[in-house]
């Protein structure tokens, strides 16, 4: 991350956004990572410029559990998010995530963030590459040559 506090802001504020958005908190992760990828696919840069990690249920942000702590010390319910930090467009990439994902199960959604290659790359714990997001998803397992690709382009783009 180049600007680490405008970064956790943007995390933060988006955090409350989606919440305004969406009742199941249990997404907050995966819409994060979905918008931040397609993003990334589109424009090169991703939306907030977080890290995603690898977990057993789906990706999420590696700085999700600090700035849910400190969006717990003011509840994120009784304010509005600060929008004016963000691109319009980015704004409509999340919606439009919120509007696709808030329908789904949380085993579609679990299944989704699965599918996708740079999730299936990673090792638990493990950064997943937001080069990444260019190749898609897949649905026979990776093989080794692939495992070796992803990381050799992963390592080619930083």
């Amino acid at each position: 991350m180049k600007n680490n506090s405008q970064d956790e802001k943007k995390l933060e504020e988006l955090i409350v956004h989606i919440s305004e958005k969406c009742n199941d908190h249990a997404l907050f992760g995966k819409i994060l990572f979905f918008s931040d990828f397609f993003a990334f696919q589109a424009s090169g840069k991703s939306i907030t410029g977080t890290d995603y990690r690898k977990l057993p249920h789906g990706p999420a942000p590696r700085r999700m559990k600090p700035v849910l702590e400190k969006l717990e010390t003011h509840p994120i319910a009784r304010r509005k998010a600060d929008l004016s930090i963000f691109a319009a467009e980015d704004i409509e990439l999340v919606n439009d995530v919120v509007e696709q994902l808030q329908h789904m199960t949380a085993q579609e959604v679990s299944d989704m963030t699965h599918a996708q290659i740079g999730w299936r790359l990673a090792q638990l714990n493990e950064t997943i590459p937001y080069c990444t997001a260019f190749v898609g998803t897949g649905s026979d397992p990776l093989t080794t040559a692939d495992q070796v690709a992803g990381r050799a382009l992963e390592e080619a783009l930083q």
